[in-house]
């Protein structure tokens, strides 16, 4: 069985092996997997691993356009359901917080300006259709700082996404575009609004995969009120699920 603890803290759930005769099947498709390695261990089963990213049986062609580049910090984007984080109000809802990704242009191998196409967001679950926005900026902070400086960022554009009601994990794809300049450390934010008294819920995804840089949270009921790493939050196994994909 699993069992939830809902209050002001984070939520984290752990589903037993066993889920009482009640369980979650979790799809994939091609290209949806990031993984490192080749073969079938690296990705979900009937999926092969090639050129990083998982790929079923006789898939051939780029995953990407000609041309494209995704900007990642963690080796697998496998969302882990039993990795729920979450703050909730007292009726369920989510409560109001941000969850942010650093991206050094030069240490993800882009030597100049980067033109933002989309981003790529792991969801763990949602009720209802929930909507957030996402946010692209320049920050002139470090991309590996304990806690960000958000008076550090200077805006590029923002967008909303309406995240479909789901139960089982889910990449969400929110477009959006910007041209971040050359040497600068790009930030995104995903800010979820206060879904008190509307009944929904919404909770980014993780995954247990190895993170180069750090994810942030920022979580005014339950959390810290300052964006600070997720490892920090006391959240350590818990690695966002965020990549941004563009041209350089």
């Amino acid at each position: 069985m699993s069992r939830v603890i809902r209050n002001s803290t984070f939520v984290i759930c752990v589903i037993a092996a066993t889920l009482g005769g009640c369980g979650y099947g979790i799809d994939y498709a091609d290209c949806e997997v990031s993984c490192v390695g080749s073969g079938s261990d690296a990705c979900p089963s009937g999926f092969t691993c090639m050129a990083g990213m998982c790929r079923i049986e006789g898939a051939g062609a780029s995953c990407q356009a000609p041309g494209e580049v995704t900007l990642r910090q963690t080796t697998d984007d496998k969302v882990e359901r039993a990795l729920e984080l979450g703050c909730t109000n007292p009726d369920n809802s989510t409560a109001t917080g941000s969850w942010y990704r650093v991206f050094n242009l030069a240490q993800s191998g882009v030597d100049g300006s980067f033109k933002v196409d989309h981003v790529t967001l792991g969801i763990c679950f949602a009720v209802g259709t929930p909507t957030i926005t996402l946010k692209l900026g320049t920050y002139a902070g470090g991309a590996a700082d304990p806690t960000l400086d958000l008076t550090k960022v200077t805006m590029l554009g923002q967008t909303t996404v309406m995240v479909p009601a789901t139960q089982i994990t889910e990449l969400v794809e929110g477009k959006i575009a910007a041209t971040v300049p050359a040497n600068s450390n790009l930030i995104v934010e995903v800010a979820v609004p206060d879904l008190n008294g509307t009944g929904q819920e919404v909770n980014m995804g993780f995954t247990a995969g190895g993170e180069q840089k750090p994810g942030y949270v920022r979580s005014p009921l339950c959390g810290p009120a300052t964006p600070t790493t997720t490892t920090g939050a006391g959240l350590p196994n818990a690695h966002l699920v965020m990549t941004v994909t563009g041209t350089p």
